[in-house]
C-alpha cells in the first residue's frame, strides 16, 4: 500500500533528496537539472509550504517516489517538478498517486493552473500527464511544456 506524505521532517527530506539524486543520475544529458545541486542541498526550498509542497510516496517504510510543487513563473500558476518513482515501484500507480496529491495541494493553495516540463524520452510520464488533462504548450528541443487549468477558484493564489 502506498502512502503519500509531506517531506516535512529531516528524515523525509533526506529521503526525497536521495530520490531526486537518483532521478538526476538517470537523465541522459542532465539538461533539466540546471542548479540541481543547490536545489537538492536546500530542500525543501521552493517546495516549502504554504506556496509549495515536497511529497514523498512510501511503500511501507521505504521511499518509493517523490514530487515537488512550487510557485510558477506566472502569477496564480504552480509548477509540478521532479516527479520520480523508483524502478521497482513503476507501473503500480505511484506516479499517479503523487501527481494527484500534488494537484490537490495546488488546488488547496489556491492555484488556478499547474505547469510542468517533461522530456521527450519520458513516455510514461507524458502519458500520465495527458490522462490527467495536461495540454501541450510547446517544446524546446527535447523538453516539452504542459499545463493544466484547475477548476475555477475564487481565492487569491500565492
Amino acid at each position: 500500500m502506498i502512502r503519500i506524505v509531506e517531506a516535512d521532517a529531516p528524515a523525509r527530506i533526506d529521503a526525497a533528496r536521495s530520490l531526486l539524486r537518483a532521478y538526476a543520475a538517470g537523465e541522459p544529458d542532465g539538461l533539466c537539472f540546471a542548479d540541481f545541486g543547490a536545489e537538492a542541498a536546500g530542500l525543501p526550498g521552493a517546495y516549502a509550504p504554504p506556496a509549495g509542497r515536497l511529497l514523498l510516496a512510501l511503500a511501507g517504510d521505504a521511499a518509493a517516489g517523490c514530487v515537488g510543487l512550487a510557485p510558477g513563473r506566472v502569477a496564480g500558476e504552480a509548477e509540478m517538478r521532479r516527479l520520480y518513482v523508483v524502478p521497482g515501484e513503476r507501473g503500480k500507480g505511484v506516479g499517479r498517486a503523487l501527481a494527484d496529491a500534488a494537484l490537490a495541494a495546488a488546488r488547496a493553495a489556491g492555484y488556478r493552473a499547474v505547469a510542468l516540463e517533461t522530456r521527450e524520452h519520458m513516455a510514461a510520464a507524458r502519458a500520465l500527464y495527458q490522462r490527467l488533462g495536461f495540454a501541450d504548450r510547446g517544446r524546446d528541443g527535447t523538453v516539452l511544456a504542459m499545463r493544466l487549468v484547475l477548476a475555477a477558484i475564487t481565492e487569491t493564489a500565492p
